[in-house]
This record gives structure tokens, C-alpha cells and sequence, in this order.
């Protein structure tokens, strides 16, 4: 779509503005995106660590000393 309104733009047929418009929803919504994989990330690093803990803590409960 965006490579659409470039070639509309370059013969005249719709304004400049109509393709910066474009180009910063499409630039929005790819940071969210990405915004969105680091957050899983994070979320599942977060998980992985209590894991850890819980993991850590069983063991210690668990083994005889």
C-alpha cells in the first residue's frame, strides 16, 4: 500500500502529505510491534527467572544437609 501511494505521489495524483501519513502509521504500528516482542521477551525471561528460584528453593528444601 505504501509503495502504491509513492508511485500516486511521484506521478502527481495524490499530495505529499498523504504518504508522510502513511509512513508514520506505518512506522506507529511497526515500534508496537516491536515494542510487543520485547515485553514478551521480558515476560518470559521474568517467568524463566522464578523458575529458577522456585527450582533453587525446592532443591534446598528438599535435599538433607
Amino acid at each position: 500500500m505504501l509503495k502504491w501511494t509513492q508511485k500516486d505521489v511521484n506521478i502527481g495524483s495524490k499530495p505529499k502529505g498523504n504518504l508522510y501519513d502513511m509512513q508514520v502509521s506505518y512506522n506507529q504500528e511497526d515500534n508496537s510491534i516491536t515494542q510487543t516482542i520485547q515485553l514478551l521477551f521480558n515476560h518470559k525471561l521474568a517467568v524463566l527467572q522464578l523458575m529458577n528460584v522456585m527450582d533453587i528453593n525446592l532443591i534446598l528444601l528438599i535435599s538433607p544437609r
